[in-house]
Order: structure tokens, then sequence, then C-alpha cells
């Protein structure tokens, strides 16, 4: 059996298409993901975001400090993130060798964030330059400790930042899923952020 991916339909919905007419055409069996994507445009952030999350996205500029975190890093950047994963009785999709390969063969589509209180990491992400108009979100989280203060709502603010300053024209915030079904909290935390959404196609062919 033969298993490919698509992206995001939003992101290129020609290719999607085509590519989608040809294997269904071959009898492939599909099995669609809920995604969401960011525009990032030449409005700011802060245009695109609810009104509540405004109001935590100013409090958060005071209160926390935003930081490029070295390659060197990314294990404890994982491990950071696999905490946070566990909090919510969830757990990373790679290994940490898996993530170190990936990071060594791809060093320059690989970067690392984070946001900090006082000293204290908040929140982490590890984001993959998937092309020059794509960044994705690949894991990025936040301790349940920093909930009420929702910190990845600033984190996120700075990487559209940074992704507007290098011409990049999306970025993809990942699928909303929880075994098969639509993770309809995190769904709806990624509109209140501004993401629109759209499918992410698998396709199984038995040769």
């Amino acid at each position: 059996m033969l298993e490919i991916k698509s992206p995001p339909k939003m992101l290129n919905e020609q290719l999607f298409s085509l590519v989608d007419d040809l294997l269904q055409k071959q009898n492939a069996v599909t099995q669609d993901e809920v995604a969401s994507i960011l525009s990032v445009d030449d409005n700011s952030f802060r245009k695109k975001i609810t009104a509540t999350k405004r109001q935590r996205l100013e409090k958060n500029r005071a209160a926390f400090t935003f930081k490029k975190i070295p390659l060197i890093q990314i294990g404890a950047v994982y491990r950071f993130l696999s905490v946070c994963r566990k909090e919510r009785e969830r757990q990373l999709s790679l290994t940490l060798p898996m993530v170190r390969a990936l990071a060594k063969v791809f060093p320059r589509h690989i970067m690392l964030f984070g946001v900090q209180l006082e000293n204290e990491w908040a929140a982490k992400a590890v984001v993959v330059r998937e092309s020059k108009d794509v960044w994705y979100t690949f894991y990025y989280s936040h301790l349940q400790k920093f909930n009420k203060q929702s910190p990845t709502v600033f984190l996120i603010e700075q990487i559209y930042q940074l992704a507007q300053s290098n011409g990049v024209r999306w970025i993809n915030l990942g699928t909303s899923m929880l075994d098969g079904e639509i993770n309809r909290p995190l769904l709806h935390f990624k509109k209140s952020i501004g993401a629109e959404t759209t499918i992410k196609r698998t396709y199984q062919l038995h040769l």
C-alpha cells in the first residue's frame, strides 16, 4: 500500500484539485483532516484576532519576552514541548532522535522560538520552513500553569511578524484532530487568532 499526504488545500488549490482528480481515478481511499492556515499579509496580527485575544496579547507584550533559540538547543525545546503535551495527556508524534535527525539534515529549515516570563520559559515552538512562501508551526505549546495568560498568542504574533519581514505568505498552524475526530477547542483557538480552515487529504493506494 502506498500512502500519499497532500499539503493543505488552501496553499495551492489548483494543484490540490489536479492531484485529487488523478488519485481519485486510481480508486485511492481518502481520509480528510481539518487544517488551519494563517495568511500573512500587510495587516498586523492584532487586526486578525478576536477582541478577547487582543486583550490577552496586550498584557502578554508587557509581561513576556520573545526569543529565537539556537538550533543546538533543540533537545531542550523538544523536552519542554513533550512536558506540555504530557500535561494534556498527549504525546509528540516524533521521537527526539527523529527530530534531531531532521534538524541535522535540514538545519536551515528548522527554527526554534520561545517566550519567557521573568527568565522562565512559558511557551516554545518548532517552526519548519516548508518553502519561501510557507512556514509550518510543527510543534508549539505552553505550560498549563500559564493557561490564563495564554502566551501562545504572543508567541504566534512574534512568529507572524518574522514571517512578514521574510516575505512569507502563509503560516501553517497544523491540523486540529484528536483520535480521528475534530478537536473543537483547538480549532476554535486557531480561528480566534485569525486562521482559516481548510482540509488536508491523505490517499491510500493499493498497488
